[in-house]
């Protein structure tokens, strides 16, 4: 993961285009400021990318690629697309299959967490919700 993290992300990526939120041994999630990575590739790198991307991400360029890599062990697949992550010590709540009003309640709510001052925040969880 920090082979990719160092010899992919920093050597074709500027640091400020992304944003690491969080890394574990088989995951990492990113914030990244376009739709893609392959759109933040710096335009001199362009080239030499085409020719790497191909050892982390599964090939797009065929469906018999498609459907081969996306069963490949190794390969990085986007495994979740969102505009939020939740990250509360260390794990996250996944929010793919919850509708955008939910999510919003329940970042309303961590949010009033996060600056209570109470000293039994589950107490006031289950009142909340």
């Amino acid at each position: 993961m920090l082979r990719f993290f160092y010899n992919v992300l920093d050597k074709f990526i500027d640091r400020e285009d992304y944003n690491l939120l969080e890394m574990d041994t088989d995951s990492l999630y990113l914030a990244i400021s376009k739709d893609s990575l392959d759109e933040l590739v710096k335009e001199e790198d362009r080239e030499a990318w085409n020719r790497v991307k191909c050892e982390w991400f599964p090939r797009t360029d065929s469906e018999d690629h498609i459907r081969y890599d996306k069963r490949t062990p190794g390969l990085f697949k986007v495994e979740w697309r969102g505009k939020v992550l939740l990250v509360l010590m260390l794990r996250h709540i996944s929010v793919s299959t919850v509708t955008r009003a939910t999510t919003n309640i329940v970042q309303r709510v961590l949010i009033k967490l996060m600056s209570c001052q109470k000293k039994n925040l589950s107490r006031y969880w289950r009142k909340r919700m």
